[in-house]
């Protein structure tokens, strides 16, 4: 698969990422989103300290990984329950047609 080279700006610096095509969306919203994040953190923290603003903004972004993480684990495990007593359910239709 071909690789192409995209520059994505994060705190006033370039960083070249080389990429499939059809990830050069998805990479460069993410990019704006992190450039978003660093300039919240700067105006809620009234900080001009860039490395401050970089390392906080690192920290929101795993957080909110984390929680998502745990989210769809435990609507995973909840989906699995609920297609288990599914399945359960039908086979003791199958059973009873059986009778």
């Amino acid at each position: 698969m071909a690789q192409q080279e995209i520059r994505i700006n994060i705190a006033g610096r370039y960083y070249a990422l080389y990429i499939a095509p059809e990830q050069e969306e998805v990479v460069r919203r993410i990019g704006k989103n992190i450039e978003m994040m660093i300039k919240d953190v700067e105006s809620n923290l009234a900080t001009k300290d860039k490395q401050d603003a970089i390392a906080m903004a690192v920290l929101r972004l795993m957080i909110n990984a984390e929680f998502n993480q745990l989210r769809m684990e435990r609507e995973l495990k909840e989906s699995d329950k609920k297609l288990k007593e599914i399945i359960n359910f039908l086979e003791e239709l199958e059973e009873d047609k059986k009778e």
